[in-house]
């Protein structure tokens, strides 16, 4: 993927060294790797400090929360990591005393990067048979993702996903359905798609000693 407009832009920005639009060769190299490294990209409507808007975008509420964001302001290369967003607004960590985001300004998004995002840790926690375990069912952010699972129980028994998609629930048996061993620690990935949330149960009251999930974007 690359997107060749902001390429020429950062170009026609390079200038001659010493003169007041100079972009040093490292810099150009680091954005032109970025852009084809990009997920998603654009031109700002306006900006502040913390945050930058775009109006052309429709993403998914907090859907970005976490990607690299890199803009180009007054020809410096800005790196920040989005905190959260809304439709058209990322927002993210401070920029430096004095600089803001402002409309014109290119910006360049890679969700690829995202490290994984703890949707839920539970500890010594007393489980009913055949009951959801956590008290809300887990929404993924980045669909489609992955659930990595890890879960140790004291009391032997099938250890289930619980998916629901459009009000229709349907139960998941991990470890081929058969019992788990009571205090073994076990890894479980399940795909997650937009509209899909999850919660776990157990086929016998046990101690849930600990239980473990991430999501985890553009991984294998």
């Amino acid at each position: 993927m690359t997107f060749p407009s902001l390429v020429a832009s950062i170009k026609v920005k390079g200038g001659k060294a010493g003169s007041s639009n100079y972009c040093p060769p490292f810099l150009l190299e680091l954005a032109v790797n970025d852009i084809n490294l990009a997920d998603d990209q654009g031109i700002a409507t306006k900006g502040s400090e913390t945050s930058l808007e775009d109006l052309t975008k429709s993403w998914d509420e907090n859907i970005c929360a976490g990607a690299t964001l890199s803009i180009l302001i007054e020809n410096t290369l800005y790196i920040k990591k989005v905190t959260s967003n809304t439709n058209q607004k990322l927002t993210f960590k401070a920029l430096p005393d004095g600089v803001k985001a402002r409309k014109g300004d290119r910006w360049i998004l890679r969700r690829s990067e995202l490290a994984p995002l703890e949707k839920a840790s539970e500890h010594n926690l007393s489980v009913t048979a055949d009951t959801n375990i956590l008290s809300q069912s887990l929404t993924p952010l980045n669909t489609p993702c992955l659930f990595r699972i890890m879960v140790c129980l004291g009391t032997a028994g099938v250890f289930s996903a619980m998916v629901t998609k459009a009000d229709s629930t349907q139960q998941l048996k991990f470890n081929s359905a058969s019992n788990l061993t009571a205090d073994a620690v076990y890894i479980f990935d399940i795909l997650v798609n937009s509209g899909d949330t999850v919660n776990f149960q157990h086929s016998a009251t046990a101690t849930l000693k600990v239980l473990r999930v991430q999501e985890i974007v553009g991984a294998v």
